[in-house]
């Protein structure tokens, strides 16, 4: 197991678990990883590691180096990020909504009344 990533199309792979804020003996899994389509260099994703806890993770420098995201809900395959030129909206998978105004260092829980926007 790990996460592998390539810097020429695909050519030659190298393993990313070096880099990362976690250290994993065995086996990394990844659940959610995402790419800014406004800044290649900007990436989130959720990692597991051998004791089955997930991390939510971040780069600003196209995966050189990764912080922990300051986000408490678990990213995973059923969450959604919106990019925006200035914004990044995300949907989690328990049905939380929350917006970051600065690249993803810092998260907002949203607060709106769904059945109102419904009627």
């Amino acid at each position: 197991g790990g996460i592998l990533e390539s810097f020429n199309g695909g050519y030659s792979w190298e393993y990313l678990d070096k880099r990362l804020p976690i250290k994993a003996k065995e086996n990394l899994r990844c659940f959610f990883l995402r790419v800014s389509p406004f800044d290649k260099n900007l990436i989130f994703g959720s990692i597991e590691a051998d004791d089955k806890i997930k991390t939510n993770l971040f780069s600003k420098d196209a995966g050189k180096s990764w912080k922990k995201m300051n986000l408490k809900d678990n990213l995973d395959s059923g969450s959604i990020m919106l990019f925006t030129e200035d914004l990044i909206y995300l949907g989690s998978s328990t049905g939380n909504l929350f917006i970051s105004k600065d690249s993803g260092e810092n998260w907002e829980k949203l607060k709106f009344n769904i059945e109102g926007l419904v009627k």
